[in-house]
């Protein structure tokens, strides 16, 4: 006999062929295969249709087609969503049939073909990257837009065409969105499972769409157009030989203590037409070489490595360049030059000096992360002109420098997310004038300053899509948290240390609608009350660092009384309930 495991079902199946059948198999692939065929934004009437066929019509083909593998059945259950059911499932289970190759092999062709053509160059570039690890969806999306994948349309940006791809993959289960709290697309994580990497390796080397090499040793590729040196330990690569349709180059290096050095000898003038440099995990020295501005169709710099300090004025020569990312690195400061380039979209570091004067940088969408001149700071001019910007990053800023923040933000309609640390933010940020009403992540480390009378705010029409909110060392108030009630999509709140100036918290009835997670972090804080009726969608809530002398009191029956009992003994202990009638007996007694 020979055992088959499917997921937690294993059964032995029989020698005599009439006994083949088996049902707990059968069962676990259709459950598995139910649960990812249908999309959440399909009608549910359609969803049940879909789960009914599965269950009456299709559950020996599914079986028979995936022989109970999962990876198999989330793939095969990826591409029949995209297929109008029952007439195109048919012909796809006869097309499977067909074929005389593996059954896991034969869906990843069907899936890979199936793609429209737009999006498979860009499942492709999959083949570039390392498998097992997490990958930025912005940085895919940046790439794909430097190869030149991408193209407005529709109305929508260049990046937003990417992530709509991006989604695409998604949906249809070749790639997997790392579950994470609420996040903006940028922020999301995708990764891809081994097998299927495995299969876009051998695609695109069929293709001749990347050449990937893991050893030291770089045969000649006169015709790659893209160079993948991937989980290399040598210190030393040399590509010696001439490339002349070379436009990327992407390296992915394990890390170790020694350094390990990269080398495009002798070929500066294919190097001229690189697009896309990519060199993660890899030494470069204390400065890139001045040649760097001789790459001049060059769209996409991305560099790994601690030793980095200094980028020279030459990449000011890189009229194209659109993305810049130097998050990994010791650069604090960019050459006056980059910041004249026009063509800029997205600039990643850390803590980078943003120059009092830059160009007219009109294509600018992220600026991650910032801070101003000590000497010269920032006045109304420096921001306004970045009039499409989404993401703003912004460190160490100080009072006398917000108020060119104050002025640029009435123009930065388009934000979507601000971050902001420092000694002074400004209460603006929350008032009708800064008009960011597309604003759905905010994080403020700093205190707010110049606020006005908290009755007088607005803040539900000044952030009408604010999803996430995290404050800390901000002060504000119990008025202002009850401001904060009205935001119709808040979804989550953070109250770090700092945040709140009261020793008593109050969560009042009718407020935060939409809230799903709050944390808590204030060692300060005496007493937090929760009424009957206040976060009626709460899933999630931490209460991180307290004082010993901390009270919860809840009024009334709440849902979330059950779950601190459940996951923190020690917080239960200082629960109170108090009904409704105890509390106006009480309050009779004052009387």
């Amino acid at each position: 006999m020979t055992t088959t495991q499917v997921g937690k079902f294993c059964h032995k199946k029989p020698n005599h062929p009439s006994h083949n059948r088996t049902v707990p198999a059968e069962i676990a692939t259709t459950e598995l295969f139910q649960q990812r065929v249908c999309r959440e934004e399909s009608n549910p009437e359609y969803n049940e249709a879909v789960k009914n066929g599965v269950r009456n019509d299709y559950q020996q083909d599914i079986f028979d087609t995936t022989q109970g593998l999962p990876l198999a059945i989330v793939l095969l259950s990826g591409l029949l969503r995209t297929k109008e059911y029952p007439v195109e499932w048919k012909a796809v289970f006869e097309h499977l049939k067909s074929k005389q190759s593996k059954r896991l092999d034969s869906i990843l062709s069907l899936c890979f073909d199936d793609l429209p053509y737009d999006i498979k160059s860009c499942f492709l570039y999959f083949a570039a990257l390392p498998t097992n690890m997490l990958i930025e969806a912005q940085d895919l999306v940046c790439m794909w837009m430097a190869e030149g994948f991408l193209r407005p349309k529709e109305g929508l940006t260049m990046e937003k065409v990417g992530y709509r791809y991006l989604k695409e993959l998604i949906a249809r289960h070749l790639i997997n969105l790392e579950p994470m709290d609420e996040n903006t697309p940028e922020e999301e994580l995708v990764t891809i499972q081994s097998k299927v990497h495995a299969f876009l390796q051998i695609e695109a080397q069929q293709v001749n769409f990347v050449e990937i090499h893991n050893s030291d040793d770089i045969p000649p590729l006169s015709a790659a157009r893209r160079l993948s040196l991937q989980n290399r330990m040598e210190k030393y690569a040399a590509l010696a030989n001439p490339m002349p349709k070379l436009r990327s180059i992407l390296s992915n290096f394990e890390k170790e203590e020694t350094s390990k050095e990269y080398d495009v000898a002798d070929e500066d003038q294919e190097a001229k037409f690189l697009r896309v440099i990519n060199l993660q995990g890899l030494e470069v020295g204390d400065k890139l070489p001045n040649e760097i501005g001789d790459v001049v169709h060059l769209q996409y710099l991305a560099v790994t490595s601690c030793s980095l300090k200094e980028i020279p004025p030459s990449v000011g020569r890189l009229s194209s360049l659109q993305t810049l990312d130097v998050r990994d690195t010791e650069v604090k400061e960019l050459p006056v030059p980059f910041w004249e380039i026009g063509t800029l979209r997205h600039v990643f570091g850390h803590r980078l000096i943003l120059p009092k004067r830059v160009g007219d940088l009109k294509n600018l969408q992220t600026l991650d992360t910032v801070k101003p001149d000590d000497k010269y700071g920032w006045d109304r001019n420096t921001l306004s002109k970045m009039i499409q910007l989404r993401s703003l990053f912004i460190w160490e800023l100080s009072k006398g420098h917000e108020k060119g923040l104050v002025s640029a933000l009435k123009k930065l309609k388009y934000l979507v997310t601000l971050t902001i640390h420092g000694d002074s933010i400004p209460s603006a940020v929350f008032s009708t004038k800064t008009s960011l009403r597309r604003l759905e992540v905010m994080e403020l480390d700093g205190m707010l300053i110049d606020m006005p009378c908290v009755e007088d705010m607005d803040i539900k029409s000044c952030l009408p899509n604010l999803l996430l909110l995290s404050l800390e060392n901000t002060m504000v108030s119990q008025d202002f948290i009850n401001k904060l009630a009205e935001l119709p999509f808040l979804a989550s709140l953070t109250l770090d240390g700092g945040s709140y100036k009261d020793e008593q918290l109050v969560f009042s009835a009718g407020g935060f609608h939409s809230l799903r997670r709050l944390t808590v972090d204030l060692e300060e804080l005496k007493k937090l009350e929760i009424h009957e009726s206040a976060l009626p969608k709460l899933a999630d809530l931490d209460i991180l660092i307290h004082s010993n002398d901390l009270n919860i009191v809840i009024l009334g029956k709440n849902d979330v009384v059950e779950k601190l009992l459940h996951e923190d003994k020690i917080l239960s202990k200082k629960i109170q309930r108090t009904t409704r009638s105890e509390r106006t007996a009480r309050r009779i007694g004052v009387e």
